[in-house]
């Protein structure tokens, strides 16, 4: 019995620095990832980033409220996926003239998406449990309440 403990505390010790040592090298691009645009603040950008050997596959939305009244709905707009690498320290994801990328900052489980030709920096943190469903309901009431539709219009 007491050779069986030992067997039992040595494969626990073995499992938890796996565990351990796996967090220490997570990818800090792959994930799921919430951004924000400050000019857009009623809109919720949604990225899915996976590592493909070498190459990563980014998948990227935007959701938000559309309409005013009965008509209102909450809109998904899906881009197409795209591929990237990292060079430089930045996954790029626009192969040609290299003016989309994803870089890492300095805080922990943050990533900035430069969009040059649009001049936009959205900031994305890794999705937290509840959060998208939280915004819309915190958009869907503040827009009801001031009587705005989503791209900022008034009611007619």
């Amino acid at each position: 019995m007491k050779g069986y403990k030992g067997i039992v505390l040595t494969l626990a010790g073995i499992v938890i620095m796996l565990i351990v040592s796996a967090c220490a090298t997570a990818d800090p691009y792959a994930g799921k990832w919430v951004g924000y645009y400050e000019p857009k603040a009623n809109v919720i950008y949604l990225a899915t980033i996976e590592k493909k050997g070498r190459a990563y596959t980014v998948s990227m939305q935007d959701q938000h409220w559309q309409g005013i009244g009965k008509n209102r709905s909450w809109q998904t707009d899906t881009q197409p996926s795209a591929t990237g690498q990292v060079k430089n320290g930045k996954l790029y994801i626009d192969h040609t003239l290299d003016l989309l990328y994803f870089i890492v900052p300095q805080e922990a489980d943050t990533l900035l998406y430069i969009n040059r030709p649009g001049n936009a920096v959205i900031r994305f943190h890794r999705e937290r449990e509840g959060e998208i469903r939280a915004f819309k309901e915190k958009w869907r009431t503040a827009e009801e309440k001031n009587g705005t539709a989503v791209a900022g219009k008034q009611k007619q």
